[in-house]
């Protein structure tokens, strides 16, 4: 409780978390799902060009039509096969996940400018306020919550701060419960011309020259976007827009 009695903070004592850890091990997972777009690219290429032939082509996850014709696969690929690669482009399907991977593989492996965070994610308190005089509907209004501190940085910390418009005679509370998230901060991407709506569904600051991604979240979508991509390409499923319904299971 504040010196003026008419805050109370929430406090938390835990130990440093193993975000570098963590990191590494979500750096692994995003190299392995873009290997495997490029080891089924190479390999549909094998079977046009022979196997003897050394072929150095890469899934390209186009954003533009432009940049997709200057894809390499279009010299090693046969129009119906090249078309299927077409049909799961970012810039057909409109669906940012296979770009967004091919980004962060990038930045970990070559401009080491992707720091990983851990952010609280829920607090929950019991706790019970007395405070001078009479409460009015007023005072409820004026009763602010604040977050002072967006990353868990290990050991005793505050993480929230309630605000009361009049003194606390009284403050009890029960040790809460929270959980947290870990977010990945990485350089923001301006999509090209054509993307704006993506660009305004973007969360943060836009004046910002980061932007925030929660870590497992953004795995588990571009894994399902890499499995789709799979499925589709080798035609064990159908279309490139409609979701699967339920999990694929490539053979």
């Amino acid at each position: 409780m504040s010196d003026d009695r008419r805050s109370a903070d929430f406090v938390i004592d835990v130990p440093m978390p193993p975000v570098d850890q963590w990191q590494m091990r979500a750096n692994d997972v995003v190299q392995n799902l873009r290997g495997a777009l490029d080891a089924l690219t190479r390999h549909a290429a094998v079977e046009f060009v022979g196997p003897a032939k050394k072929i150095d082509i890469g899934f390209p996850a186009s954003m533009t039509e432009e940049s997709w014709g200057h894809w390499k696969g279009h010299k090693h690929l046969t129009g119906d096969v090249a078309d299927r690669f077409r049909s799961i482009q970012p810039f057909e399907t409109r669906r940012l996940e296979l770009h967004g991977l091919r980004e962060v593989s990038n930045l970990e492996k070559h401009e080491f400018n992707v720091s990983a965070s851990c952010q609280p994610a829920e607090l929950s308190i019991d706790h019970s306020t007395t405070v001078d005089g009479i409460w009015t509907e007023a005072d409820e209004q004026a009763t602010t919550a604040a977050v002072l501190d967006s990353m868990i940085r290990g050991g005793r910390q505050s993480l929230l701060r309630i605000t009361y418009p009049r003194p606390i005679i009284e403050f009890t509370a029960e040790p809460g419960e929270y959980s947290v998230s870990i977010w990945l901060t990485l350089p923001r991407f301006a999509p090209p011309e054509g993307w704006e709506k993506v660009a305004a569904d973007d969360p943060t600051d836009p004046s910002s020259p980061t932007t925030d991604i929660k870590l497992l979240e953004a795995l588990d979508r571009w894994r399902h976007e890499v499995a789709w991509a799979i499925a589709y390409v080798t035609g064990q499923y159908p279309s490139a827009t409609v979701p699967p319904a339920d999990a694929l299971s490539l053979q």
